[in-house]
């Protein structure tokens, strides 16, 4: 589409722009007139507050953490086989 036709759609880029929230300027120099950097600076949101996160998950430290879970399981099932055996129980 954009080879056929590689000039600029003004009244589509204006459509966009509005139904985003935005502003089309189809001449950046001519619509904020000589104080236009600052304008357009005006126009940007504050994003300068920086949030934490209080913990951010560690999957290394989850995996090793599962890993001794696992061999404690384990363990503990051969433990209380070997207590059976021994006690003639099982």
């Amino acid at each position: 589409m954009e080879e056929e036709n590689p000039q600029r759609n003004a009244a589509l880029l204006g459509e966009i722009a509005a139904k985003t929230g935005g502003t089309y300027y189809a001449n950046l120099w001519d619509a904020l007139g000589t104080s236009a950097p600052q304008s357009l600076v005006d126009q940007l949101k504050d994003r300068s507050r920086t949030e934490s996160v209080p913990v951010a998950p560690n999957p290394e430290w989850e995996e090793e953490w599962l890993r001794w879970m696992l061999i404690g399981l384990s363990g503990l099932l051969c433990l209380e086989w070997l207590i059976r055996r021994l006690a003639k129980l099982a």
